[in-house]
């Protein structure tokens, strides 16, 4: 059962794009792109509660926590944790970088400042995110599990953004993620590979095809600005270590993102830092948006065209959708003012 319930925040609302969704300004692309987010300015932010379950299952991949009933019929196999007391953590291969850090990391910063230090138990840390726990002073109480583990008293703090139409709302931002990126952001010199820097998905969605993909990445080297691969923890092909990353981050004046999983990465830069983010209208989301409101950055959003189906010319061998769309190249020129 759950011993404690302590509600620190309740759900609300973040204001995005405050002044509307102001062409060549805030939007750029097509001129028949509709704005992004159905035309709302508002994102979720998360409320925030710590509870204790007495005792607690905690399942590493996919990460999940709950309270454990001995009697319950769908219960998995599981073993018993080697402390009596841990706090769950969402860590591993699944979890993207700037989740944990914005996630996970900052939850743990916020217990140890609150309730003193907790040995923390979640999937085998990648090394981006055990170089955070070393940074930060976490890494000699993490507990790397396997498979589902009960915990015979577990402190659970976590996120909760109450029900949309019926079901658990998408998480945006709150002022909570801002824990351990700022400790780490304190604990970095800027230097500036490159004033202008793009996060990059390794690979694009397989609901659509970007037909100017390579284009467009020739195009971003052509204008000097440097891709970082968070996933890989590379640039150009050369290893990057964490705090190199919210060093070169730091020393960043653009930042030209499409990847909503890193978008806590941001974190990293500087206010007022101009950040682009290329989006394809049907599929956009507002958690770049968001993670620019609770950071003071200065966010535009390049908005490609909705995928549509390619009947004027024959699907290339190997595409992995018939839907295909373009990015703006020139929408994305005049976002950085490069044009």
């Amino acid at each position: 059962m759950a011993r404690l319930h302590l509600d620190h925040a309740q759900p609300t609302f973040v204001p995005i794009a405050p002044r509307g969704f102001v062409p060549d300004q805030v939007l750029f692309g097509a001129p028949r792109v509709r704005p992004p987010f159905g035309g709302q300015r508002i994102a979720r932010s998360a409320g925030l509660v710590t509870e204790v379950y007495e005792p607690g299952l905690v399942l590493p991949t996919p990460f999940a926590t709950r309270i454990f009933d001995p009697t319950a019929p769908d219960n998995p196999a599981w073993i018993d944790a080697a402390v009596a007391t841990a706090a769950p953590m969402a860590s591993g291969a699944a979890v993207p970088l700037g989740r944990f850090l914005t996630e996970g990391l900052a939850v743990a910063v916020l217990q140890r400042d609150v309730i003193g230090t907790v040995p923390l138990i979640g999937a085998e840390l990648t090394p981006a995110q055990r170089a955070a726990m070393e940074a930060l002073d976490f890494a000699a109480q993490f507990i790397a599990i396997d498979q589902p583990t009960r915990v015979r008293r577990m402190i659970v703090t976590q996120r909760e953004t109450g029900l949309h139409q019926g079901r658990p709302a998408p998480l945006h931002a709150d002022r909570f993620m801002r824990a351990a990126i700022e400790a780490l952001r304190f604990a970095v010199e800027p230097y500036e590979i490159s004033a202008q820097i793009a996060l990059r998905r390794r690979e694009p969605l397989s609901d659509y095809v970007i037909a100017n993909r390579l284009s467009f990445d020739s195009w971003l080297a052509s204008m000097g600005v440097v891709t970082i691969d968070a996933s890989a923890m590379c640039i150009g092909g050369r290893d990057l270590g964490l705090l190199d990353l919210a060093a070169a981050m730091a020393g960043a004046r653009n930042v030209v993102i499409d990847d909503p999983n890193q978008a806590g990465l941001l974190g990293f830069c500087d206010p007022g830092t101009q950040v682009v983010e290329i989006a394809v209208d049907g599929w956009a989301d507002p958690r770049i948006a968001a993670m620019c409101r609770i950071f003071a950055l200065d966010w535009r959003v390049v908005l490609c065209a909705a995928p549509v189906y390619s009947i004027s010319q024959p699907v290339p061998l190997g595409s992995k959708s018939l839907l295909r769309t373009e990015i703006d190249i020139a929408g994305v020129a005049m976002a950085l003012e490069l044009s």
